[in-house]
């Protein structure tokens, strides 16, 4: 159903958190007409809060970082799970809060002459706009990561096969160590090979590769970031078209190297000596 009573914007954006949190930046200091439907803000940086969960983050400020936050040059360049989120609250300024529709949006509907229409859950009509984006899934923590770390720290001398290993996983382990865990992981690299993919290359004769969690500076698309995910993500020292003296050593550690050819390396990144 809907009714007369709700407003219109030129912009509704539904979900406020990392992903959405630029645009809004930048539609506040715009002067846009615009609305925010958010229940709960930041997703599963708030639920790590309100459960005093508490770690440093595998990525550095150069992939956790918006680009108009200052580079941590004095310390190590990694925040806390609890600092990242209290940097994300204080981007909630005043003028954004007054924006917020605190309400659940469900579905929506376009009308015939292309603007949208947004209903709560009991399909009553919170707003209508002309440019509708949507930035949260369907669950916030869907596999339930905060009570699993939690439940991982009661663990204490067990045997845990761990399915996969990335930033999670390690989360995990660091956790499951401390009690005296055993812990074995399938996997074949730090990020699964089913993470990976294919990204544009210096070279025709070898492409370069990318994991799916190098991504995170894509939150908005600023020339800046851009520069900052070619230059600090897609040549890592690990990753698997990559023939630097690290790399190697690395993919002769984890056993990596026996799937790859020495050819494939040939004028790739890095060094290219045997």
């Amino acid at each position: 159903k809907t009714t007369q009573k709700a407003s219109m914007v030129e912009s509704c954006v539904v979900g406020l958190g990392v992903s959405s949190l630029a645009l809004v930046r930048d539609l506040d200091q715009s002067g846009a007409s615009y609305a925010v439907i958010s229940s709960v803000d930041f997703g599963i940086w708030r639920a790590l809060h309100d459960n005093d969960e508490n770690f440093d983050l595998i990525s550095s400020d150069l992939a956790s970082a918006y680009s108009w936050w200052p580079p941590l040059l004095d310390r190590v360049p990694f925040y806390s799970a609890r600092e990242y989120y209290q940097k994300l609250v204080k981007e909630r300024t005043p003028s954004i809060e007054k924006r917020i529709i605190r309400e659940e949006a469900k579905t929506y509907h376009q009308q015939e002459d292309g603007t949208y229409c947004v209903f709560d859950k009991d399909n009553n009509e919170i707003i209508r706009c002309k440019n509708l984006v949507i930035t949260v899934g369907q669950s916030i923590d869907r596999c339930n990561v905060v009570k699993m770390l939690g439940d991982s720290l009661k663990l204490k001398n067990k045997t845990v096969l761990m399915n996969g290993y990335g930033d999670t996983g390690n989360m995990l382990l660091a956790r499951l160590m401390l009690g005296g865990n055993k812990v074995y992981l399938a996997t074949r690299h730090f990020m699964n090979l089913d993470k990976v993919q294919k990204a544009p290359s210096n070279t025709k004769e070898a492409p370069d590769f990318v994991g799916l969690d190098a991504f995170e500076e894509y939150q908005h698309l600023r020339y800046n970031n851009h520069e900052r995910a070619r230059n600090t993500c897609w040549h890592t020292n690990v990753h698997p078209y990559n023939n630097g003296l690290l790399a190697r050593l690395f993919r002769r550690r984890d056993g990596l190297g026996k799937y790859l050819k020495i050819e494939d390396f040939a004028n790739g990144c890095g060094d290219t000596q045997k």
